[in-house]
């Protein structure tokens, strides 16, 4: 059988440039909260409320290692939650 060359080729472009525009100065900012919240001696919590009430157990809740330990857990208990 010889050789036959493509009858079609098929691609596509996405441009990237915006995204990468968003992205980095969000990178930035993160990376300097963390660096900030390593250093503060406060306590810092966040809760993602998804049903409209603060306490039903599908929200997502996040305490620092500061808040942790000022509540009196361990280094071993805080390494073990996020």
């Amino acid at each position: 059988m010889p050789f036959e060359p493509p009858l079609r080729v098929a691609g596509s472009l996405l441009d990237i440039d915006d995204s990468l525009h968003r992205e980095t100065p969000l990178a930035r900012s993160l990376e300097r909260f963390e660096l900030v919240r390593e250093l503060l001696s406060d306590g810092l919590w966040d809760i993602e409320i998804r049903k409209a009430t603060p306490l039903d157990p599908a929200n997502t809740v996040w305490w620092s290692p500061q808040l942790r330990r000022m509540l009196g857990f361990s280094d071993e208990r805080l390494s073990q939650h996020p």
